[in-house]
């Protein structure tokens, strides 16, 4: 298991255009310049934008003997709900293999092209 979380990235605004993420923030009820495709479409995020961060390679065995009842309490917990997690992920790619087979398909996707045409 991993261990992590959300924190606030530090984005205050973004571009609705090509979607570019920017640090400095708009001023109120305005929009300002992307600096990356120059629309002017750059607005405030609604609510702080938050970023999910991991600690690869940070083990869940740790030293308990300091930790309180609840903490205890609250780490049995989060491992039996992975184990359940990992339970019920085992359990639909066994039946997800047992119920369908892999087939080969030929599909025809329309795509528009331009032609000259007599006027």
């Amino acid at each position: 298991m991993y261990q992590g979380g959300i924190k606030p990235s530090g984005y205050e605004s973004y571009c609705t255009h090509c979607g570019q993420k920017n640090y400095r923030a708009v001023l109120d009820g305005e929009k300002d310049i992307c600096g990356k495709c120059d629309a002017k479409e750059r607005v405030n995020f609604k609510q702080t934008h938050m970023q999910v961060f991991t600690w690869p390679g940070k083990g869940v065995g740790e030293d308990f003997r300091d930790w309180s009842l609840f903490e205890l309490q609250d780490r049995v917990a989060l491992v039996q709900e992975f184990d359940r997690l990992c339970d019920n992920v085992t359990e639909s790619y066994i039946d997800t293999c047992r119920d369908y087979r892999i087939v080969e398909e030929e599909i025809f996707v329309p795509k528009t092209i331009k032609i000259l045409e007599p006027v």
